[in-house]
């Protein structure tokens, strides 16, 4: 079930990133671990080969869940306390 809402905020992200500019698109690009690698090993190279899978992957894991594992509500703080003592 975990998998449907993955492929669901993907499908979201990926919609938001493709209605960026290309230099957009490579600056987020660049600070995923393909963009970092990208870096150190083809300074050579004029244009990034980014791809929007890493890029949303990127936006995914390192914002989108980050922010959602902060953020909290009374419902959710009432829900951890009554499963915290039924333990």
């Amino acid at each position: 079930m975990w998998d449907s809402y993955e492929d669901t905020i993907d499908a979201i992200i990926l919609a938001h990133v493709e209605k960026l500019e290309q230099y957009e698109m490579i600056a987020i690009w660049l600070q995923t671990t393909e963009g970092i690698n990208w870096q150190v090993d083809c300074e050579d190279q004029e244009t990034p080969p980014f791809s929007t899978g890493e890029i949303v992957e990127y936006v995914r894991s390192m914002h989108l869940f980050e922010l959602a594992g902060k953020y909290t509500n009374r419902r959710i703080l009432d829900y951890l306390d009554n499963a915290t003592s039924r333990d």
